[in-house]
Order: structure tokens, then sequence, then C-alpha cells
């Protein structure tokens, strides 16, 4: 009787458990049937075609690849998913095996991510079965955000620790890369990868965050000309954040606060000067002009942003007070009605008809009163009487002209009122009420 060996790692050290043999070593399990074929001596007679079945050997190597990535043994868990791949070149569990464990060995160094695309295109290629392909996609989806958001705080942390201007650029190639990346997984494989953008332009604002409290400490140290550089570099990867993240205009306030206030910082450092000799930064008038520019350019961006935070708080805000909107629509609708009313009312109109000829009456006999003499008293006196006159008859229609005018003033102002909590609803009560 020959000795029973375990056909995947050659241990031969197997106990039988549960009614199957079980090796010691790797974990591979045999049934009791599997157990006597191996143990048959001499040599076995077979007539036809012989097919071996390597499935239950495949999915041992598949275990074991999945067990060895589970402790982040990420070559041991390649190697398996390669042995798995030499007995079935097409097994879609390896392709997804060996993809998953080549991306996750990407680094700084090395970014794998795009090869292991191309498996994860192969996996997806060779997956028949509908509800398998389901859950295969819906894992590469996951993988490659997470994938690819792992190397972005990578060169986040990278940035943070050491602020050069060279780390700024690898950061931005990566942002830009993963949107390569994105649109490789969708044209390969027809996947839309779960949404890491989010969360990517939020490690990039705050990876700058931490860069700059090291930047601005040490710009006299560094030099002038090399903080400007480092303040560029800062503001090119808050730039690549907000477009990452351009649906997101509430988050990207903050990112264009952080520019302006880089700019600004800029500004005040660039107009200090040392009674020190051996000391003194400073630039010249035109480029401290360009970049009080910037800032205001700036500025309008964010206001231009903000704008859209507002409208888009209101629209979801009327979205769901429905009933609230109804009324302030119908409040301005009596308030104009009530103006058209009183501006074509007969007693207004008349009312203003006689004020406005009195103007013009007082215009005429001011100009009768220019004429007169220095001396010519009789005619001044005259004229002014008959202006007062003119003036008391026309003070009853003037006193109503005001009257209504400030009725009609009133519903003005209560029109922009209403108008103005259409556009900015009381989102913070409506919050906090709910």
């Amino acid at each position: 009787m020959k000795q029973l060996v375990c056909e995947m790692c050659g241990s031969t050290d197997l106990i039988k458990d549960d009614g199957v043999f079980v090796c010691q070593s790797c974990g591979c399990k045999y049934s009791i049937e599997e157990a006597k074929r191996m143990m048959v001596e001499g040599v076995v007679e077979v007539q036809g075609t012989v097919k071996i079945d390597d499935t239950r050997l495949i999915d041992n190597y598949l275990s074991m690849a999945q067990k060895a990535a589970d402790s982040d043994n990420l070559n041991e868990a390649e190697h398996y998913a390669n042995k798995a791949l030499e007995l079935e070149p097409t097994n879609w569990a390896a392709l997804c095996a060996k993809g998953n464990a080549l991306g996750w060995q990407s680094g700084t160094r090395e970014n794998k991510l795009s090869v292991a695309i191309d498996y994860f295109s192969q996996a997806i290629a060779n997956c028949e079965d509908e509800s398998d392909l389901t859950e295969l996609r819906n894992n590469i989806a996951k993988t490659t955000s997470e994938l690819v958001l792992g190397m972005i705080r990578l060169r986040c942390d990278n940035y943070a620790k050491v602020p050069s201007v060279d780390n700024a650029q690898k950061l931005i190639s990566e942002a830009q890369t993963s949107l390569t990346l994105s649109a490789k997984l969708i044209t390969s494989c027809g996947i839309v990868p779960n949404d890491f953008k989010a969360q990517a332009a939020i490690l990039m604002n705050a990876s700058v965050v931490k860069s700059w409290d090291l930047i601005s400490k040490a710009w006299i140290e560094d030099g002038f000309s090399n903080f400007l550089k480092r303040a560029d570099a800062c503001k090119r990867i808050l730039i690549v954040a907000i477009k990452l993240d351009s649906d997101d205009d509430e988050a990207n306030l903050q990112r264009y606060d952080n520019i302006i206030y880089i700019a600004e910082d800029v500004a005040q450092k660039a107009s200090i000067h040392y009674d020190n000799s051996l000391v003194k930064y400073d630039i010249k008038v035109s480029a401290k002009a360009k970049l009080r520019q910037e800032i205001t350019q700036w500025k309008t961006v964010r206001e231009c942003c903000k704008k859209r935070v507002e409208e888009k708080k209101a629209k979801a805000y009327w979205e769901s007070n429905p009933e609230k909107r109804e009324s302030i629509q119908n409040q301005i609708a009596e308030c104009e009605a009530t103006i058209d009313k009183l501006t074509s009312d007969t007693v207004y109109l008349e009312s203003r008809k006689r004020v406005d000829e009195f103007e013009e009456s007082r215009k005429e006999i001011e100009a009768s009163i220019a004429k007169c003499g220095l001396f010519n008293n009789k005619d001044k006196k005259r004229l002014r009487n008959e202006l007062k006159n003119l003036e008391e008859k026309t003070d009853p229609y003037r006193e109503k002209v005001q009257e209504i005018e400030a009725e009609i003033e009133s519903n003005r102002q209560e029109i922009r009122r209403l108008q103005e909590e259409l556009l900015y609803p009381n989102i913070k009560h409506q919050s906090t009420t709910q």
C-alpha cells in the first residue's frame, strides 16, 4: 500500500477528520474515494481518452491565494493565482485573483493598476455564469476604486510629509492617472468604478492644508523663490481636487477658500521688508499687482460657486416644501395686484397730475422771479405769493400721492423680501426642525 501524499504541497501528514483526509500542512482536503485512488500500487490500465479534472486543485490554489491576500502576502497570492492559471489559463476567478494581487502590490515606485485592469478584463470575458458575472463586476468596481484611492492616499501622505514641488507633481499626476484608469475600466470592462473622486479630493485638500503649514513656516529658510513655487504647487493640487469633485460645490467652497488663503499669504509675505540687510524678500510692484488680481479672480469664482450652492439648497428645500413655495408665490401675486390697483386708482392719478402741474408752474414762477430786476420787489412779492397759494392748494394732493406711493413702496419691499426668500429660504431652520 502506498503512503498518502498531498498533491498540493507533497506533505505526508494527512489526518482523517470528519469523513475526509486533511493535509496538516496546507489544509487541502480529500474524500475517502480520492484517498483510495491515491493509495493504489502498480500500473493501472486505462482505455479510451483520459481527462484529468483539476477543479479541486484549482480551487485549492485559489483558496490559498485568497488566504495569502487576506494576510497581505501579495507575492504569495500572485504565486498561487499563477499556479491556478497554469492549470486553466481562462479561469475567471484566477484571473481576477491575479489582478487583485498585482493591483495591491502597487506603490509609489511602480503602479500596477493598469496591468491589474487587463486581468480584470480577461476575467469578465471568461465568466459565463450571469450571477457570478454580476458579483465579479461589482467586486472589480469596488476593488478598482479602492486601489486608485490607495495610490492617491500614498501620494498625499508623501506630499504632506515632504511638500516639495516634485512630490506635488507626482500627486497631481496620480490624480490624473486615476481618471485614465477609470476610463480604461469603462472601455475594457464595461464597468464604472465606485465613485472615488470625492474622497480623493478630500485627501488632496487635507494634504495641502498640512503641507502649507510646513511651507509657510519655512519660507524664509527656503528662500522666497522656492516659496512661490511651492505655493503655486499647492494651488495646482487644489485646482485638480476641485475638478475631480466638480459636482460638489459645497465641498469646493472650502478648497477655493484655501486657494485664496494661500494667495493672500504669499501677497502678504511679498510685502515684508527687513532691516537686516542679510534677509530681505520682495517682488516687483507689477508682480504684487498680479497677485492681487489673482486673489480677486479667485474670490469671484468662489462667489459663483457659493451662488450655486445656495441655489441647489433652495431647490432641494422647495421640492420638499411645495406648499410653502406656493404660498409665497401667492403673496407676491397679491402684492403685485395691490400695486396695479393703487397705480391705476383715479384718486392717485388725479393727485399725481395736480402735483406734476404744480411742479411745472413752480419752475415757471421761479424763472419769472429770477428775471425781475434787483429792485423790482413788488413783482417778486406778487410772484412769491402766487407760488405760495398754488403750493397750499397742491398740498392735499401731494399728501395723497405720498400716502399712496408709500403703500406702493411697502408692497414692492414685500415683493423683494418674498423673492429673496424664494432664492434663499431659511434652510438652517428647516434642517433644525427636521
